[in-house]
């Protein structure tokens, strides 16, 4: 029976240690390929395909949605190790949900970012908002378990647009950049996760820096001034105003303050931006312009 019993454990630690080379040699290969698709160093793409273990496509073309996942530790409070061993559990949680939900998939850990990669057979028209639904069930899951075991701890997650081709995955992280960025500096994205959600803002991140500052100076670079002499919340102000139409009772409401402060505040913006600040094409740059600013701010705080 000792002899039994040392067979099997040896027999156990064997298996043991191969299952879990295996499983570092696949993490190891999932790694090296997302690293060549955003250096662009891989020459075919069916060469690609292979490498991420799609089977024979058979005529049927694939969809590839690129994805990013970024984690703000504290790191005084937890310490390297504790933080180390925290994403190691989000990235198990991670496996088991793909896993869950059928997803062919790639995974690449990455200092405090997992990249993901998913692909979906496109048998049908309904084959791209499958995939989404099931990226979307990915989102929930892991919003769920986080919020339960560490409701403090704060994370982004962004989904570039699908791509009918591997090789173009790379543009697909790009987009998923973007999003994350705009959750970090625009508090209206901070909850979406998907490039082709964020709208006017695929522009205005596509915009030089220098040429989007000189037009948000142009159009608010007096009420800014003013602003930050006075703290008269000037550009909230004018912003809710733009949003309800021009409701001066609907923008009180929802600014929580008397009309006749919302009153004073729109004469304010009146004499600096001047009387016409709501007409269709004066209106149309200035609601750009608010959009651009938190993007300014965030660069300069950057730099």
């Amino acid at each position: 029976m000792k002899l039994l019993v040392d067979y099997t454990s040896k027999a156990v630690a064997t298996v043991l240690l191969r299952t879990q080379f295996l499983e570092e040699k696949i993490l190891s290969n999932q790694n090296e390929l997302i690293q060549d698709i955003l250096n662009r160093s891989i020459d075919s793409e069916e060469q690609a395909q292979m490498r991420m273990g799609l089977p024979s496509p058979n005529g049927e073309k694939y969809i590839f949605v690129g994805g990013i996942i970024e984690f703000e530790h504290n790191v005084i409070e937890a310490g390297p190790e504790r933080m180390e061993s925290r994403n190691q559990d989000i990235l198990v949680l991670i496996r088991s949900l793909l896993k869950r939900d059928r997803m062919h998939h790639v995974l690449m850990m990455k200092n405090n970012q997992i990249y993901l990669l998913c692909a979906k057979a496109r048998i049908g028209k309904d084959s791209e908002s499958s995939l989404y639904q099931k990226i979307q069930g990915l989102i929930d899951g892991l919003n769920k378990y986080i919020n339960q075991a560490w409701p403090h701890f704060h994370f982004h997650i962004g989904f570039g647009k699908s791509r009918t081709m591997l090789l173009d995955a790379w543009i697909s992280f790009k987009e998923a950049f973007q999003v994350i960025e705009l959750s970090q500096t625009v508090p209206a994205m901070k909850q979406n996760h998907y490039y082709a959600s964020i709208g006017v803002y695929q522009l205005l991140h596509a915009v030089p820096y220098p040429i989007l500052s000189d037009f948000v100076q142009d159009q608010l670079g007096d009420l800014i001034a003013y602003e930050n002499k006075h703290h008269l919340h000037l550009i909230d102000t004018l912003a809710m105003y733009f949003k309800c139409m021009g409701s001066k009772g609907e923008t009180a409401k929802r600014l929580f303050i008397h009309r006749q402060t919302l009153y004073n505040r729109l004469e304010k913006i009146s004499d600096i931006l001047g009387e016409d600040y709501f007409q269709p094409q004066r209106r149309h740059c200035l609601e750009m312009a608010m959009l651009g600013y938190p993007l300014i701010e965030s660069y300069s705080t950057d730099q």
